[in-house]
């Protein structure tokens, strides 16, 4: 978290910045009768850092929403605490690393398991994480981040001096939604964000043997056509 920190002759940074306020308007859009959201953290560095930041953060939405956090709970005690949950909770998924007993989980595998035992819809900022049950948001794009570093490396690397290198910071992007969550949660899709983007779509039958259709029809008629020339 680099805030004002001041960066040296030998150094650049290419940076971004999490909006979790942001997310919560998100599921407030797509879930207006949310009234309490259960915060995933892990107990490690990254847990720590971000708990007293969500405080501060989420403070407009006193009195309008209640937040839970995970810090002191085992990866157990979250699954079992989020597959009971009461009506019209959400959760949002900040990162995991290690839990109350110092136990290291990756976050697909975290993920998982929320997904298989939560009784609420899973939000999350992260692009890294969309596609493994989360329903959606706004959230950063990683390969945007990714291509960023790239072209600031390269930049140093033909000589370039890292001070001279000012990367805008990068925020959350076009809100992406992932469509099995949404049927999953009964999100009509009229209730997103205005720009969101959803993917995961099922394909229709239509659009999966139409080719098949048009077959059957098309080619009768030519050989029809053919025998009556």
């Amino acid at each position: 978290f680099l805030g004002d920190a001041p960066l040296n002759e030998n150094e650049t940074a290419v940076s971004s910045f999490n909006d979790y306020p942001r997310l919560v308007d998100d599921i407030l859009q797509v879930l207006p009768e949310t009234r309490q959201v259960f915060v995933v953290t892990g107990s490690g560095p990254i847990g720590q850092f971000w708990n007293p930041q969500l405080v501060k953060e989420f403070k407009r939405f006193e009195g309008r929403l209640t937040f839970i956090r995970s810090s002191d709970l085992t990866v157990p005690e979250i699954l079992l605490r989020c597959a009971s949950l009461p009506r019209h909770s959400a959760i949002i998924y900040i990162t995991m690393g290690s839990d109350a007993q110092g136990g290291a989980y990756p976050d697909e595998q975290v993920l998982g398991s929320l997904r298989a035992t939560a009784n609420a819809p899973i939000f999350a900022a992260q692009s890294t994480v969309f596609g493994h049950g989360i329903v959606g948001g706004s959230m950063i794009q990683i390969d945007e981040l990714s291509r960023n570093t790239v072209d600031a490396a390269i930049r140093i690397l033909n000589g370039e001096s890292p001070n001279r290198i000012k990367v805008p910071a990068l925020g959350p992007g076009t809100p992406l939604f992932d469509w099995r969550e949404l049927q999953r949660w009964g999100i009509p899709e009229s209730r997103l964000p205005q720009g969101s983007v959803v993917l995961f779509r099922s394909p229709t039958l239509w659009s999966e043997y139409k080719f098949t259709v048009l077959a059957a029809i098309v080619g009768p008629t030519l050989l029809s056509r053919t025998g009556a020339m």
